[in-house]
This record gives C-alpha cells, structure tokens and sequence, in this order.
C-alpha cells in the first residue's frame, strides 16, 4: 500500500513513480494506492478518502475500543490526533448570511470602528484634562493610557509621582448585563502587611467586587456605575475619587 497525506499542498507529486516502484518490487501483489486529502481526491488509478470519511471511521473505532478496553495511551493518542484533524478540517462557524453581510458593508463597518476609536480617544483625553484640573492644586501630574479588554476599552489614569504601577480604570463595559466600572489596582503589595493595609484602607463602604491576583501582590477594588452615573462628569468624578484614596495609600506606603 502506498499512502500519500496531502493536507495543504496541491497533488503534483510524481504519483505513477510511485505505483511503477512499489509493482517493480513486488509484482506478485496487488497494489492498493491511496490519497488523503481534504475532500478526498485522486488521480487516476488511486482510492481518494477524505479526511471527514477519515476522522468517522476513527471515531467509531476509538469509541467501541474504549467500551471493549481499558484506557490505555494509545487511545488517548488517538484521541488527540482525531482533534487536531477536526481543528485543520474545521469549518467556517459564521453563518453564510453574516458573511454576506459583513463583506458588504466593509466600507460601513470600517466607519463605524473609526469613529469607535475616535470617541474613546475623545474620552481618555477629555478625562485627562479633568483629571489633571482635579489635582492642579497640587501640582500632580496625571498620567493614562489606553487598553481594550475583551474588545471594550480600559482607560487607566494613575499620578506620576507613584512609585508602584497602581492605578485607577475606567472599565467601559457594554456586555449585556454588565456596566461601567471603576476598577483600582494596588500594585506591589509585597508583604502580608502592606496587602492587609490595603484591603483596610482601599476597600470603601460600598463597593461591588474585589479580589487578590499575582499571589497577592496585587489588589483590586471593584465599584460598577449605574446607568444615571455613566454621564461623562460623573464617571470622570467617581475616577477621581478613586485617585484620592489611592494616593493617600501610595504616599503612606511608598515601596
């Protein structure tokens, strides 16, 4: 038997050198020549199997084996290598209607992500201004930047006198069921100490989520604006405030 796997490549290989080897020597049998492919084509002469005609046949005989078997390795290798065939066969899951869509409205769509990023830019910058107002009495610098988690983006502001990378995110979030956020992060908390004062200090009465990441070393306090606060004054403050109580921990507890 001659098997020849072709997954990506077309079939240009010399497939009748094959067949003339393998019957030079050994002409007293019957050749059975194969191709596996993607759709199951061959040339002439050769038995096409496709690779979902594959991954059946596979699949019925790992599943009888594990019922008529205990579980051994070359099951699970098995297993492994019928997933990875499924992964490079799998199909396109868009449906064909949305596909239609979306490439008819390319020019609409590339507006519209334009002018998404437009606006948050807009935002970060209007926040930085009222961030820096806020704290001009004082002299402290504001510093921001901007990330997208999960598609939806972060606006982060912290003050630049801060020695630890802490700050304080604006998290617009428009997940159904979800809301915009106030998240401050306390940042390296490298003794019991520093991260029992900041779970003291930083967690205000009313707060709706906390939690601990990097072993501890980080700390993060999690306030959800309701609908009637997501006007931009009223984030910006709740933002601000934040800023306060973090730095009041930041100048205490200098690392």
């Amino acid at each position: 038997m001659v098997l020849e796997n072709k997954i990506w490549h077309q079939q240009n290989n010399p497939f009748n050198d094959y067949s003339g080897y393998l019957q030079q020597k050994h002409p007293d049998k019957k050749p059975f020549l194969v191709v596996l492919s993607p759709e199951g084509l061959a040339p002439a002469g050769w038995t096409g199997i496709s690779y979902s005609m594959f991954i059946s046949v596979l699949s019925h005989r790992l599943g009888m084996a594990c019922i008529s078997s205990p579980l051994n390795k070359w099951q699970v290798l098995l297993r492994e290598f019928i997933l990875h065939l499924e992964t490079l066969m799998g199909k396109n899951t868009i449906a064909a209607e949305t596909e239609t869509f979306v490439l008819e409205n390319l020019r609409n769509i590339q507006e519209a992500v334009l002018l998404k990023n437009a606006v948050v830019k807009s935002l970060q910058e209007e926040g930085l201004r009222f961030l820096t107002e806020h704290f001009s009495d004082r002299g402290y610098e504001v510093a921001t930047a901007l990330n997208h988690w999960e598609g939806y983006p972060a606006l982060r502001f912290g003050l630049s006198h801060w020695v630890s990378e802490s700050d304080v995110v604006l998290f617009l979030d428009k997940t159904p069921g979800r809301q915009f956020e106030v998240r401050t992060y306390i940042c390296s908390l490298t003794t019991p100490a520093l991260q029992h004062q900041a779970r003291q200090m930083l967690i205000p009465a009313l707060h709706d989520d906390c939690w601990s990441e990097s072993s501890g070393s980080v700390f993060t306090v999690v306030s959800r604006l309701p609908q009637k606060h997501e006007a931009k004054h009223l984030m910006f403050q709740s933002v601000a405030k934040a800023l306060e109580q973090l730095n009041e921990f930041e100048l205490r507890h200098e690392r």
